[in-house]
């Protein structure tokens, strides 16, 4: 098995030292072919690979390179979940994608990523509005899968990302927007069907912030639950060796609420700031949102879908 990661390990080096001699050519075409065919190879041979581990941070790394880069993955990926065509596989792995990734890049602009928490969160309210009042049947997991993907993305994100939301001026007003306290009492239950810690971190993270109470809601939930949910979110810990020096100054690690220092979050920041691959000197505005949302194809919702013969 250490063989096979060392391996593994050398031909991820030599991926990330390409990628690293064509940005210092500053060979702008080759990186934008290269861009493009990773992608291309992402959607092919690995959104849909169970518990793929390793490979996906070539995207990940590429991605940094260029904001138009970061942004075409995201929305790529909004744009697999919203698709009513694709399968409810491909949706589901999309929004694990889509969380992990919003989650653990520190070079996503706060911008793209409210953008995208209003996006879900409008998704997941337009469900509830559709579907939320009627009877959840003993297969419910099943038949709203999308739905608690799509909530389980929300609630990750945000477990990730609340320092950065409040520590804008807008934060709190936009917390607000997102419906929270909505989402987690209706009648579909989200915190049931999600993973368990991404659940109970968020219900700490809601209270923490005074979004909500909601322990009764888990306890509720785990009294009577059936099977323990499992979350995968294919960003996390790169753990080879070698390679992973070309990752670490890009990641964002985890920090609880009860680990969470001001000065350590300030360093963050300023980390982001000084990648020398990005300009991010200019002040941080909306305007990365249509941007997002150019990549995302305008499909109406269909909700009848997911309940018909397809």
């Amino acid at each position: 098995m250490r063989i096979s990661a060392d391996k593994l390990d050398s031909i991820m080096m030599i991926l990330f030292q390409d990628i690293d001699s064509m940005r210092l050519q500053e060979d702008q075409q080759t990186l934008d072919d290269t861009h493009n065919l990773y992608l291309k190879i992402f959607d092919a041979a690995i959104l849909l690979t169970h518990r793929c581990k390793i490979v996906q941070f070539l995207l990940f790394y590429v991605s940094h390179l260029k904001p138009d880069y970061t942004i075409s993955f995201i929305g790529y990926l909004l744009s697999k979940f919203e698709q009513p065509s694709m399968t409810i596989i491909t949706r589901a792995s999309a929004l694990s994608y889509l969380a992990s990734f919003l989650a653990r890049a520190k070079y996503v602009k706060l911008a793209t990523i409210k953008q995208t928490l209003s996006f879900l969160s409008s998704w997941i309210t337009f469900y509830l509005e559709t579907e939320g009042n009627k009877d959840v049947p003993e297969n419910g997991g099943q038949i709203h899968r999308v739905f608690y993907a799509a909530c389980e993305c929300l609630f990750y994100i945000f477990c990730f990302r609340h320092w950065k939301i409040y520590k804008d001026s807008t934060g709190s007003s936009f917390v607000q927007e997102l419906k929270i306290s909505d989402i987690v009492t209706s009648p579909l239950n989200p915190l049931n069907e999600c993973a368990g810690t991404v659940s109970r971190e968020f219900v700490r993270v809601c209270e923490y912030r005074n979004i909500g109470k909601w322990t009764e809601i888990l306890y509720r939930n785990k009294k009577y639950a059936k099977t323990t949910q499992e979350g995968f979110f294919p960003f996390d810990p790169y753990l080879l060796k070698n390679s992973s020096k070309f990752i670490s100054g890009l990641y964002c690690k985890w920090k609880g609420i009860d680990q969470h220092d001001e000065e350590e979050e300030e360093e963050d920041v300023e980390t982001e700031d000084k990648n020398e691959n990005r300009d991010d000197d200019e002040e941080e505005s909306d305007s990365d949102v249509p941007k997002v949302m150019s990549y995302v194809e305008e499909i109406p919702y269909d909700l009848d879908y997911q309940f018909g013969s397809h």
